[in-house]
């Protein structure tokens, strides 16, 4: 039967349904995550070789299944849903659907993506030299969605435009790895995740490649494929911006 694992997503291929989860509540993520399979639907078969942790989006491609893990960079891939190895590459981001294309010839997946924080008269960024901190003066990053080990971008700003790594998060502070150079409150800058999407040739080594029009940031939470090339993204988010494509898995143009 089913076990309680809070199931996330299930996906069928070589004869096989495969289902993965670990996102009822912390306890169960991180300690009884595991996969379950299944060959006609009826009778099911728990397995706990997949690593704990929070799997909310499975494919099937090339023989392989390929789950991503909410919240971490965490890729496993297995031609049986029992004996899962693993991948590499994945940016760290809250991984929520994953697809394979077959004329692609490509596994793409989306993330959900923090909020964008776009600086005004009342909502400002200060950047601190040092200590490499980012304060902002409203507002949470927590709530937003930004975690450790995420890529953001920084625009609008005298001294710190770049990409930077997340180094650790609060509610109205962010540290960087990377060195930052003191200025007061901005009233102009931008600070947004990148690296939303990842596409893997095989399902097992990942990348982001090097877009020339990324994927903006939103509550990204679905990917589907036509099976011809074309891909679409929908979001959980209440803006204009719900969808957007891509015909090679690293470009995407906004559908508003």
């Amino acid at each position: 039967g089913l076990a309680n694992i809070g199931w996330q997503a299930i996906a069928f291929g070589n004869n096989t349904w495969v289902a993965v989860g670990g996102g009822l509540d912390t306890t169960i993520r991180s300690t009884s995550t595991k996969a379950i399979t299944s060959t006609n639907s009826a009778n099911w078969t728990l397995n706990s070789n997949l690593t704990a942790a929070d799997w909310r989006c499975i494919t099937y491609g090339e023989s392989k299944f390929v789950t991503l893990s909410y919240g971490s960079n965490l890729v496993r891939y297995s031609s049986d849903g029992v004996t899962w190895s693993n991948g590499s590459g994945l940016p760290i981001g809250r991984w929520k659907s994953i697809v394979y294309d077959s004329t692609l010839s490509k596994f793409v997946a989306v993330s959900v993506m923090p909020i964008e924080y776009l600086c005004s008269s009342t909502s400002t960024l200060a950047f601190t030299s040092g200590t490499n901190t980012i304060t902002r003066n409203s507002g949470n990053f927590t709530a937003d969605l930004y975690i450790v080990g995420q890529t953001i971008e920084i625009t609008g700003t005298s001294s710190n435009n770049g990409t930077y790594t997340v180094a650790t998060v609060s509610t109205t502070t962010m540290t960087v790895n990377e060195s930052l150079v003191t200025e007061s409150a901005s009233s102009t800058a931008t600070l947004r995740a990148i690296k939303g999407t990842a596409y893997s040739d095989d399902g097992i080594t990942w990348a982001t490649g090097s877009p020339t029009s990324n994927l903006i940031p939103r509550s990204w939470i679905r990917i589907a494929s036509n099976g011809s090339g074309r891909l679409m993204v929908s979001a959980d988010t209440t803006s204009n911006d719900l969808t957007a494509y891509s015909d090679d898995g690293v470009n995407w143009t906004m559908v508003t």
